[in-house]
């Protein structure tokens, strides 16, 4: 996902996902959850094999529905709101 939006394969997608001015946008099924001293994980991943690596992925109805959320909080929100992680996506 942070490649897909970002152009930059690094980066916990779960914590773009975890900021209140996206996860509102987003369906909860798809809410990262927080364990105590663990990082956010996100919801409805898949995993998938590519060039022999395993990585973490979602399903197409789910990555338009993430992407919709991203637009819809820069459109309803104020984007210096959304702090400089959450703009590199929509630039």
């Amino acid at each position: 996902m942070s490649l897909a939006l970002r152009g930059k394969s690094h980066g916990k997608f779960a914590n773009y996902l975890a900021t209140s001015n996206t996860k509102k946008y987003i369906p909860q099924r798809l809410w990262p959850k927080q364990e105590n001293d663990v990082d956010r994980l996100p919801q409805g991943i898949t995993l998938a094999e590519i060039n022999s690596q395993n990585i973490k992925t979602y399903d197409a109805e789910d990555f338009i529905e993430i992407c919709i959320a991203f637009v819809d909080a820069q459109s309803k929100t104020a984007t210096e709101i959304l702090g400089e992680s959450g703009k590199r996506i929509y630039i």
